[in-house]
Parts: C-alpha cells; structure tokens; sequence
C-alpha cells in the first residue's frame, strides 16, 4: 500500500495551445492569493502570452467570489512568434521575464507589474544562437546559467532589477553534449541554489553544488536514471524535508516516480501512488504553491498543463486505508490498564503512559495489518480480527474496550 496519494485539487479548461507555462509570482498584491504561484504562459504559434493568478481562497484581490485556480490577470500580451525560451529571474530584485530567439541571438529582460502588465528593460542583440537550456537561480554573483548543448559550454551571467546584464561571470568547457535537463533545487543545504543535470540518452544525472564565487563543485553521479523520463522536476514535496525532491514522468507509459534526496547526492523512492488522473502527456508539469494549505503533508504541489485544454492542481497526501477495525480509542492487554491509539491517514501513535511507557509509533500496512515501534522493546507486527482484537507477533494481543 502506498504511503502516499497524488489528488487533484482543480481540474480546470484552459485555453488550448500554450507552447510555454512559466511558474512564477506574477500577481501583486497577493493578499487573496496568498502568495501562491502565479503561472505566464505563451502560445508562440500565435506570438500570444497572458497572465494568470492562482486563487486559493475563492476570491480575488478586488474581494470578488471566483473558485479557486488560476485566474487570468490583465488583458492578452502580443509578443510576436519568435520567442523559444522564456525563463522568469525573480532573483534580479523583481519579477522579471526573459524572453530568447535562439534563431536570431536577441534577448529581452521584460518587468512585470503584478497587474498582468510587462515593461521592457533591455533588449541584448549578440547572444549565441546554440543556447540549448537558460536556467535562473540563486549562483553565487550570478543568477542565471546558459547552456550551449552543441559546443558543451556553460557560463553564469547576472542580471539585475533595471535590466543591466553582464558576465560571463564563469564559464565551464567541456561539458556533456545531451543535458536533456537542468534544474535546481535545495540538495545540499547550500545557502545558494544546487543544479542537477540529466542526460536522457545516458540514464545519468549529476549533482552540483554552487560555490558564493559561482564555481561549481560535483555532489554525486548516477549512471543507472531510466532513459525515458521526458519531465525532471524538483520540489520540497513533504513538509519539513530538508532538502527537495525528484519526480520523473515518462510520457509514454505515463509511469511517474518520486524521490527524496539526502543532502549528499543521494536519492530514495518516495511510495506514492499518482492515480489514474495523472495519466496525461503533459506538456508542462510545475512545482510550487498552487493549493490552500490543507493541513497536510504537503509543501509543494504541482500544476500540469496539457495543450489540448486541460489543466490541473495536484497536492500529496497521506493514502489512507480502511482497517477492518476502528483503531482509535483504548485497549486493554487483559489488566486494569489501557493503551490509546490514535490514527491518521497510515500513520499510528500509541499512548502506553498508563504503563509508565513511552509512546509507540507505527503504520497501517493494510485493511488487517499494522506494525509498530515500541522504543522500550521492539518493532511487532500486529493482526486485527473482528469485532476489536490485535494478535502481535510476539503472541500477546489486545482488546479493544
């Protein structure tokens, strides 16, 4: 039984044909939204882009009733067809968009009001035209890395809230040829952003870590990745995790895998199972706040975005299961004496301070099954028999009162 469950907070039509969804904070103020993620989205087919701000309690910032998701911000933006990569920079000191014509080298860094409004701020005509990947982050002085896939280079520039940009402020050579993905991410516990890199034709990801002078330094290397995965994305997924995690989407199969990550480049599968609903070819799937806090555990959500008109607001919660017992309440051991647990979702503590005994934690593995940690003892395995008995494997049992 898996841990954990994929729901979908909003399901919602969308206007069709979108090439490019950006995540972002695009709607100020954010009072009503709560500062939840804000997403742009581009269809370059038309040279049409727009605003949408994401909703979580049911009104926008004018106090007018709406449902929660996104809700669009502004009029229609025309931006021409030429743009390939947008990449918003919130760490230029404003919300800030770059657009990129990797046919022409032009660049323009675009302001945004929080209105669903854009102000040009510089326009840069020189870029190479190879590069593959524009990522912004938190580098060091840098806050924004090219990737130029067909020459194997790398280089940080920074760009700030007027527009000014320079660098390179380092550049890298000989860099593999097929990073299908870059990304970044808290893997480390750096106070800057750490970069995972991943090439789909090798089943290889590498962790770096950025140094304050924007050096890179290597965490860890995988060679075992699966091929297909066509979306890589990062995310603080479960409350109070130290560092983010993973999720993989192979579009194809539609099979989808979670991760954690150990701060030292190590990743461990996260059980979770993504329901039928997740089974999309979707074009862009996003991590960030799209959900009211729900009082679950659950940081990050996630937004997909299919260019047929569907979009969706997913959010991890605990899976539950049905026991064939009610666990909740007391049980005695036969003395005078009783135990209390109490269950969430799989998740069980047992109250044994009647018993002069610390508490126990454990987990319902199924409808008749749970185990669970006695810290003064050992971990058992109890079986639950109608109408209100628990056989441990250590062959005492309990009774429920």
């Amino acid at each position: 039984m898996p841990q954990f469950q994929l729901n979908v907070w909003v399901t919602r039509d969308f206007p069709r044909g979108f090439t490019h969804v950006i995540a972002g904070s695009f709607a100020d103020p954010q009072s009503s939204t709560q500062a939840a993620t804000d997403l742009f989205c581009y269809d370059r087919n038309t040279g049409v882009g727009a605003f949408f701000a994401t909703v979580k309690n049911g009104r926008l910032d004018d106090g007018t009733p709406v449902p929660d998701g996104p809700h669009k911000v502004g009029g229609n933006h025309t931006f021409g067809r030429r743009w390939t990569h947008i990449v918003y920079v919130p760490q230029a000191g404003t919300r800030m968009l770059l657009f990129y014509d990797a046919a022409s080298g032009i660049g323009e860094f675009h302001e945004t009001d929080g209105r669903g409004g854009l102000t040009l701020r510089t326009r840069k005509s020189n870029w190479r035209t190879s590069w593959r990947h524009i990522i912004a982050g938190q580098f060091g002085t840098a806050n924004l890395l090219f990737y130029d896939a067909a020459n194997g280079v790398g280089e940080f520039y920074a760009v700030n809230k007027l527009g000014a940009f320079r660098g390179p402020i380092k550049s890298f050579a000989g860099w593999r040829n097929n990073w299908h993905s870059i990304m970044t991410g808290n893997f480390s516990g750096s106070p800057h952003d750490d970069l995972l890199f991943y090439d789909k034709e090798a089943g290889f990801g590498e962790f770096h870590i950025v140094r304050s002078n924007s050096a890179l330094e290597r965490l860890a290397s995988h060679d075992n990745w699966r091929k297909s995965w066509q979306h890589v994305v990062s995310g603080q997924f479960l409350q109070d995790a130290a560092f983010d995690g993973l999720f993989f989407y192979e579009e194809g199969s539609f099979h989808a895998e979670f991760y954690s990550t150990d701060g030292h480049g190590g990743i461990s599968r996260i059980d979770v199972d993504p329901g039928n609903q997740f089974r999309l070819p979707w074009q862009a799937i996003l991590s960030g706040q799209f959900v009211p806090n729900l009082g679950i555990i659950s940081n990050s959500s996630f937004c997909n975005y299919h260019a047929d008109g569907v979009l969706r607001y997913f959010f991890f919660e605990p899976a539950t299961i049905q026991t064939v017992i009610d666990l909740n309440g007391r049980w005695t051991d036969g003395s005078t004496r009783s135990a209390v647990i109490s269950s969430v979702f799989t998740f069980l503590t047992i109250d044994l301070s009647a018993f002069s005994r610390p508490a126990a934690q454990g987990s319902i593995l199924d409808h008749s099954t749970i185990q669970v940690t006695f810290p003064d003892d050992n971990t058992f395995t109890g079986i639950l028999q109608s109408p209100g008995t628990i056989r441990w494997s250590n062959r005492s049992s309990w009774t429920k009162i």
